[in-house]
């Protein structure tokens, strides 16, 4: 696409005939490319929203999220989150999710998985700090391998955690986390929101790489620690719980 809009575009220069095909081609690649081209005006925008009150980062997201919705999620985000679901129930029916194959299987996924995926994600790194980590002009180059990079980490990351597991018991902890997994995600959503946004300190633009990093490894720990012991004293987490009661019909033993 990005060929074919930069032949259109070349094509109007010269003053040359052009074919609606390749007239369409061209206004798509310059729609595709505004998104990822914001003027300075359009970021600095949309650091104050996002800073600003907890109304003004609601509405930028509420904008923003419906501009996916009505855009990328029935071609993109759907399919991409069904084809992930199929792999995943593939994995569990071949018992690969539950730990149940021979430690060389993990260890086999652990290590051809990482060595595929990162050496993906280091081409990758490299063709973006090349392009200054322009996507458009590195989107050619990165697209074709953006999903064996993904799924081959997923499945390296897959067989570390069954071998830590395995080897010191790790599991009961992301177990917890898994079957709280609406309830962390809102916890960690809020935990965001009140760190970046408006309604708290606003630290949107505000950190390093690094420091953004340190705020993940501490939600992490917060989640691991806090979904087994929550699953100790109740059945569900809230969310969870809540879901089950509006997906029945029926109000569910809570608390143990």
């Amino acid at each position: 696409m990005q060929s074919l809009g930069k032949e259109a575009a070349e094509l109007y220069a010269q003053g040359k005939p052009v074919s609606e095909e390749l007239a369409n081609m061209h206004q798509g690649w310059q729609e595709f490319a505004v998104d990822f081209y914001p003027s300075d005006a359009q970021i600095a925008e949309e650091l104050a929203a996002r800073g600003g009150t907890y109304l003004t980062a609601f509405n930028w997201t509420l904008v923003h999220n419906t501009d996916i919705l009505l855009g990328y999620l029935w071609y993109i985000s759907l399919p991409d989150a069904l084809v992930g679901m199929v792999l995943g129930m593939a994995l569990f029916k071949l018992g690969v999710l539950q730990g149940q194959l021979p430690l060389s299987v993990y260890r086999n996924m652990a290590i051809l998985g990482l060595s595929v995926g990162l050496t993906v994600n280091a081409y990758e790194l490299w063709t973006a700090h090349a392009s200054q980590f322009d996507l458009v002009a590195s989107f050619n180059q990165l697209m074709p391998t953006y999903h064996l990079g993904r799924i081959a980490l997923a499945m390296g990351w897959i067989g570390v955690i069954v071998l830590l597991h395995r080897s010191l018991n790790l599991g009961s902890r992301l177990a917890a986390v898994g079957r709280m997994a609406l309830t962390n995600y809102l916890l960690h959503s809020l935990i965001c929101l009140f760190i970046f946004t408006g309604a708290g300190l606003g630290l949107i633009d505000q950190m390093t790489r690094w420091q953004v990093y340190g705020v993940v490894l501490g939600i992490w720990i917060l989640q691991l620690y806090l979904s087994p012991w929550w699953l100790a004293r109740y059945h569900y987490g809230p969310a969870e719980w809540l879901w089950r009661v509006l997906t029945y019909g029926r109000v569910s033993k809570f608390k143990r």
